[in-house]
């Protein structure tokens, strides 16, 4: 809407009359308030759900390097092999 408007404002030759329903089409377009206010409810809970599911990723992957860094500490306490 703003662009179109501010170009017919610095070209007077081509000013054209502004329709009150080319207005509510372009109001029509904008998201209402409460709209982007639930759109950004959601993508919050979203974000907490995906820190939460990524604490847990790195709770799993500690577990597990600890149980390979056992192992690998097991292994070295093997005798060798003589061959």
């Amino acid at each position: 809407m703003g662009a179109g408007l501010v170009t017919r404002a610095f070209k007077p030759d081509r000013v054209e009359p502004v329709r009150a329903s080319d207005l509510v089409k372009e109001e029509e377009k904008q998201p209402s308030m409460a709209t982007t206010l639930s759109t950004l409810e959601r993508a919050s809970e979203a974000f907490g759900l995906l820190v939460k599911s990524m604490a847990a990723l790195n709770a799993r992957v500690d577990r597990v390097e600890r149980k390979i860094d056992k192992l690998i500490k097991a292994l070295g306490e093997l005798p060798s092999a003589v061959s």
